[in-house]
């Protein structure tokens, strides 16, 4: 009998096409000899649907009823409902079997505000920054003033709860603070300010082998040719991604992928997990965030790095659902 595998994509986050696009990377490298690939799709209103060989498609109203379709799920969910546990949870509470972390840690990874706390209480170095929950009760002008007097003039506004750089702002000067703080409030509920680090941008995955042990993958070097990088930078091929990176100082190299672990180790992840970083050549290598489902389209980073190790996607996939399989 072959696995019944459920890829779980779509949604409503602003990621949408991301995850289309993902889902359909995943489902071209499962090898069919081994699987059932099944469609779990979530249209832009929240509703599921099922669809496999047998049946076509049809509405999920019970989520239990997914473990009649599926034996595991594996989600490319980016974004909010996604990757910050809730969708974790709806899988967990019915029982069904899933690759990646959990919806606890899932929802405090996905939290920027959360997650960087965790990294302080960890001594993971991560930029010094400054929250704000509820515009209803910050005066904006006030709350610039005192991120510039904290923070300087340039720093970076974030949503704490979005993926793909969607809700960041770069700002030189209290009046982009001011506008940039509206903007990201206009996204989320939850905001922070985070001092601006100019440097080389690295991004490191992880990944769980069979006995448990958690080995780090190739580097990637991230070049923008925008200011920083952004969601248009990132999908719009306004980025040059150097894999694996070409890093002279052998220490700098060794402490990207030991930290990289310590992430994935501090907010107990499982499976696998992508964490950015920013280096500066005074100051030393910062945690910028982490990703525990990062992007599986054909121009993703993890998928680089997996290249770049000798590991293919199909290969990975296998992995992470003969041994990772979360619950």
């Amino acid at each position: 009998m072959k696995t019944k595998v459920g890829v779980l994509y779509g949604g409503i986050s602003l990621e949408y096409e991301v995850s289309l696009a993902s889902a359909k990377t995943i489902k071209d490298s499962l090898d069919t000899e081994k699987y059932e690939i099944v469609d779990l799709f979530i249209d832009k209103s929240g509703q599921w649907f099922v669809s496999n060989k047998d049946e076509g498609k049809k509405e999920i109203s019970d989520y239990h009823d997914l473990n009649e379709y599926v034996d595991v799920v594996v989600s490319v969910l980016h974004g909010s409902f996604g990757e910050d546990g809730k969708v974790q949870r709806i899988l967990e509470k019915a029982d069904v079997k899933f690759i990646g972390s959990n919806s606890l840690s899932s929802f405090l990874s996905f939290s920027k505000i959360i997650s960087k706390k965790i990294f302080q209480k960890n001594d993971i170095p991560t930029p010094k920054f400054i929250s704000f929950c509820n515009r209803d009760l910050i005066d904006f002008t006030i709350s610039a003033n005192k991120i510039e007097k904290k923070l300087g003039d340039k720093v970076v506004i974030k949503t704490s709860e979005s993926g793909s750089s969607f809700g960041v702002y770069i700002c030189k000067n209290s009046d982009d603070i001011t506008i940039s703080l509206k903007k990201a409030f206009e996204i989320g509920d939850e905001v922070l300010a985070e001092e601006h680090i100019q440097g080389k941008e690295y991004t490191c995955g992880v990944m769980e082998n069979n006995d448990g042990k958690i080995i780090s993958l190739p580097i990637v070097e991230i070049i923008p040719k925008r200011e920083f990088f952004d969601f248009k930078a990132k999908y719009e091929n306004h980025v040059e991604e150097v894999c694996p990176a070409i890093i002279k100082d052998k220490n700098l190299e060794s402490e990207i992928s030991k930290l990289a672990i310590s992430v994935h180790r501090a907010l107990g992840l499982n499976g696998y997990s992508r964490t950015d970083f920013i280096y500066h050549p005074e100051r030393g290598l910062f945690v910028l965030e982490v990703n525990t489902l990062p992007g599986m389209t054909e121009t993703s980073l993890y998928p680089q790095e997996l290249n770049a190790e000798g590991i293919s996607i199909s290969n990975f996939l296998d992995r992470m659902i003969n041994s990772g399989v979360n619950n």
